[in-house]
């Protein structure tokens, strides 16, 4: 049942205060361009092109009028003109941020009723924003995501994909009663939404239809492109391992960045709501983060390789550090250092995949 009571407050003012509360705008567009840049990174890699190298030295905002209709012409990897780049950056990136926009939106029809019971000062239950202006908006999103996909040439299936996994967490599985009693259960069907989501985002550079040639017959990709002999095996299992590590590690992330927000000191718990300091107790949902930022820093150690070993182990340590000093001191501070932590050892994997470009790719040389 929809909120009977609705708050007087401006078109503007209300939206700023929801998006304050529920869902900061520039800290998911910081979030989503990080997951973003690092795709691009390993794609670019994995597809042995020095474009994006071109790019970088020859960086300037000239030539974006021009972006569309040259990407349009080839969209496979052609992306070597820095407007064009700077073009695709942003439309990969509003792509990203409105899915997970639509998450949000989806969540606040999933726990109305617990909110207006538990939760009632959160902006719908408590009459900010109104669940019909919420549909509202859900559609809006919806039209320009499926707009930007076509126009920019990003892969439909990649994306029916996604909405299917979408559709499927909106259902919780449709195993609900299943996944209440077994949170890491849940914790693990939910996030397996991000490395669909980085496919996705990925298929906006490699072209419509291509990114299932990369993904699963790279010589033929290879062949179109004409890069490098499609013969040598090294290549081609070098090229896979990165692509299934960098999957993996997106998943990890976002299992991250779930159980971080989630981690909190016994005086702000709340009735009805299921963190996994709650459910698990503190050690144990440390535990918890603590191994998924080791199996992440695998993920980074095995794409990236042996030679940055030292800064990959820094990091993590101070994750891990901040991780350990929560259970000696749980104090709700700490709480909020466990999630800041968590979120920026999630932007470092991600733009530590820059280091792939170390003499742009060790196999492919012009």
């Amino acid at each position: 049942m929809e909120q009977e009571k609705q708050e007087k407050v401006g078109f503007f003012k209300k939206w700023y205060t929801y998006q304050k509360e529920r869902f900061p705008v520039i800290v998911f567009l910081l979030y989503v361009l990080c997951i973003v840049l690092g795709t691009v990174f390993v794609f670019y890699f994995c597809s042995g092109t020095d474009s994006l190298k071109r790019v970088f030295e020859n960086f300037s905002l000239t030539g974006i009028n021009k972006a569309v209709l040259e990407f349009r012409e080839n969209p496979v990897i052609n992306v070597s003109n820095p407007g064009i780049f700077i073009l695709m950056i942003a439309i990969t990136t509003i792509c990203g941020f409105l899915q997970f926009l639509m998450v949000r939106i989806v969540d606040e029809f999933k726990d109305y009723e617990d909110d207006c019971k538990y939760r009632p000062y959160r902006p719908v239950p408590r009459g900010l924003i109104s669940l019909r202006e919420l549909k509202g908006l859900f559609a809006i999103c919806f039209i320009a995501q499926v707009l930007l996909t076509f126009f920019f040439g990003a892969d439909f299936i990649a994306l029916a994909l996604l909405w299917v996994d979408f559709f499927l967490m909106t259902k919780g599985f449709f195993i609900k009663k299943v996944l209440d009693k077994h949170q890491l259960l849940e914790l693990v069907l939910d996030e397996l939404m991000m490395p669909i989501m980085v496919i996705y985002l990925s298929s906006f550079w490699v072209g419509r239809g291509h990114i299932w040639e990369l993904l699963f017959d790279i010589k033929k990709f290879f062949d179109y492109g004409g890069k490098f002999d499609c013969d040598c095996s090294l290549i081609i299992s070098r090229v896979y391992t990165i692509i299934i590590s960098f999957l993996i590690l997106s998943f990890f992330c976002s299992c991250i960045a779930e159980v971080a927000r989630k981690i909190r000191s016994k005086d702000k718990e709340e009735k009805g709501v299921n963190t996994y300091t709650a459910v698990f107790g503190i050690p144990k949902a440390i535990l918890l983060l603590s191994v998924l930022e080791i199996c992440t820093f695998t993920c980074q150690f095995v794409i990236i390789g042996k030679e940055y070993y030292l800064p990959l182990i820094l990091v993590l340590a101070f994750c891990l550090i901040s991780n350990m000093l929560f259970i000696n001191k749980p104090t709700h501070k700490m709480s909020k250092l466990i999630e800041a932590t968590g979120n920026i050892y999630i932007a470092f994997s991600y733009l530590s995949m820059f280091l792939l470009f170390n003499g742009i790719s060790f196999w492919y040389k012009r």
